[in-house]
């Protein structure tokens, strides 16, 4: 019960500070044309609106278009593309949006290890997907042995 209000409790100004001065600096500005750079070195100017506009998208579930809104961007690797491989696609999402995913992630990091069973190695911290190669191999080294009885393996892929 305490991990589940952990989740849905009121977002302060300090989480969304954090959230906003944890995102790298960009170079490319989101759709509104800002970058990250700009929040934080205005953000004594800037704090009250964008804490707002957070906390009412965390209570109302409902986001602005503006604030959801996301340019794609095709840069090319090469002098001359000729296909779309040789684009690397860009998205360019707006700072608002970023902030509320930062929170998001924050709030699930400290929940997500005790929901997700040991034996899934993936997306938790501390672990590797590697274990679970190693456990593989390690369970069928010897299964050509005659003297281990009959068996039986399954590759599943969930």
């Amino acid at each position: 019960m305490k991990d589940s209000n952990e989740m849905i409790k009121k977002v302060s100004k300090k989480e969304v500070k954090e959230a906003l001065f944890d995102i790298k600096d960009e170079k490319a500005p989101g759709p509104d044309r800002f970058t990250s750079k700009f929040f934080k070195e205005t953000w004594g100017t800037v704090r009250e609106d964008v804490c707002l506009a957070i906390q009412q998208f965390f209570e109302t579930g409902k986001l602005l278009g503006e604030v959801n809104a996301t340019l794609i961007s095709l840069v090319p690797k090469i002098k001359t593309p000729n296909k779309v491989l040789d684009y690397r696609q860009i998205a360019c999402c707006n700072l608002i949006y970023m902030c509320i995913s930062k929170i998001l992630t924050y709030r699930m990091k400290t929940i997500l290890g005790k929901l997700v069973d040991e034996n899934q190695s993936a997306f938790i911290a501390g672990r590797q997907t590697t274990n679970n190669i190693l456990l593989a191999q390690e369970l069928l080294r010897g299964y050509n042995r005659k003297s281990l009885g009959k068996k039986c393996a399954f590759k599943i892929d969930l």
